[in-house]
């Protein structure tokens, strides 16, 4: 490909490789030599498919040939793929006298503006540095300021500052930034001289002013609106005015436990919080107040409420994609049930499917549907063996009293 088709700006990577042949091997090096030749002469660019390692993507990239007196080789640069080139296109600004009609008028830059712009655009030229005079422009010397061959790269400066500051002082903190990098990262003082006068101009003819935003117009606006007078507030009273709700909402945004009045509210609120994953935690405490309200409960009197627990704690281990936590649990909790006598709140587990939580419900989980139902229907055959062996006790003393 003819090297005017790769253009500067499609170049990507951090840097460039060079490809040399094998030391020693001369055959390599002629045919090497031969392309690097050959592609010189014909000014073209060889695209090339780059693959670091069999785990690693393939990269495009561009081999150029680089030849000097003591050595030859080819230069590989990455480049990008179509897919990554982003094409953008502007619409122009309405400056010229045939689509002026068409534009909208407030638009069009006055020649004012067209002439600081232009002013500033030649001023911040780095190639070319002209003298004052324009009578001495043409015999002075033009100036290039940040030549790519004078100028370090500021990064790899400082990354190799601190590598060798730490290799020869292990124990004392890294130095500050050295004056010569942090002039790299500056633009040249006479650049800036020659900016300012055309910056002002700027600031006086392109004048910047804080838009507002308009309140969008919705029912809920409406309303306030005309309840402004003193009918209105009469009428209908003012939310602001309801401390419940506010204090509420203060007093759930610091949750840092599972309380027994309200635990899903706390459960809910404990789970939302966005500065850390607060979930684990929060489902083992919910864990602890479902047990202790089932255990504590007189007779079915709280099964209630721990039934609207079981069933918050396992809507969000699937929101959260973490149903092995409620699943663990599910499993003790079914023979904790069993062994305080309390198999009757296990009996409205299984008729409200509040059961373990499959792969159908969750793709995180480990448990198969048939071993869902398994962990359901075991608990139900066990009782009807039960009944069977007290049936049995029964016909036993029946027939011993007689």
């Amino acid at each position: 490909m003819n090297d005017l088709y790769v253009k500067r700006h499609h170049y990507l990577g951090d840097g460039s490789s060079c490809v040399v042949a094998d030391k020693g091997d001369e055959a390599a090096a002629v045919a090497l030599s031969s392309l690097i030749q050959a592609l010189y002469e014909t000014n073209m660019v060889a695209i090339v498919r780059r693959v670091y390692s069999a785990a690693s993507g393939p990269k495009l990239g561009c081999l150029i040939p680089h030849i000097k007196a003591d050595y030859e080789c080819l230069l590989y640069v990455e480049l990008p793929f179509m897919e990554d080139v982003r094409q953008f296109t502007f619409g122009s600004l309405p400056i010229t006298k045939e689509n002026l009609s068409t534009a909208n008028n407030k638009f069009a830059p006055s020649e004012k503006q067209l002439e600081v712009v232009d002013n500033l655009i030649t001023t911040m030229d780095l190639c070319q540095s002209q003298g004052d005079d324009e009578e001495e422009d043409e015999e002075e010397e033009t100036t290039e300021y940040l030549k790519s061959k004078l100028t370090f790269n500021p990064h790899f400066q400082r990354l190799y500052q601190c590598l060798q500051h730490r290799g020869l002082n292990p124990d004392e903190p890294l130095a500050e930034l050295s004056p010569l990098v942090a002039n790299y990262l500056k633009p040249p003082q006479e650049i800036l001289t020659k900016c300012e006068e055309h910056i002002e101009g700027l600031k006086k003819l392109f004048k910047l002013e804080v838009v507002k935003r308009k309140e969008e117009k919705t029912g809920e606006n409406q309303f306030k609106e005309s309840d402004e007078g003193e009918a209105g507030k009469a009428k209908k009273p003012r939310l602001d005015d309801d401390l419940e709700g506010g204090m509420a909402d203060i007093t759930r945004a610091k949750v840092t436990e599972v309380g027994t009045v309200t635990p899903v509210e706390d459960f809910v609120a404990f789970i939302n919080q966005k500065d850390d994953d607060k979930f684990e935690e929060a489902s083992e405490q919910m864990q602890k107040r479902i047990q202790q309200i089932v255990i504590d409960s007189f007779g079915a009197q709280f099964y209630p409420k721990a039934m609207d627990c079981l069933k918050a704690l396992r809507t969000h281990s699937i929101k959260k994609s973490e149903p092995g936590l409620f699943n663990a649990f599910m499993k003790k909790f079914k023979e904790t049930l069993i062994a305080k006598g309390r198999r009757d709140f296990w009996e409205q587990i299984v008729a409200e499917n509040q059961g373990l939580i499959s792969k159908l419900e969750s793709e995180d989980s480990t448990v198969s549907k048939e071993e869902a139902k398994q962990f359901v229907s075991a608990g139900e055959e066990k009782d009807e063996e039960e009944e069977k062996e007290d049936e049995g006790d029964d016909a036993d003393d029946l027939l011993d009293m007689v």
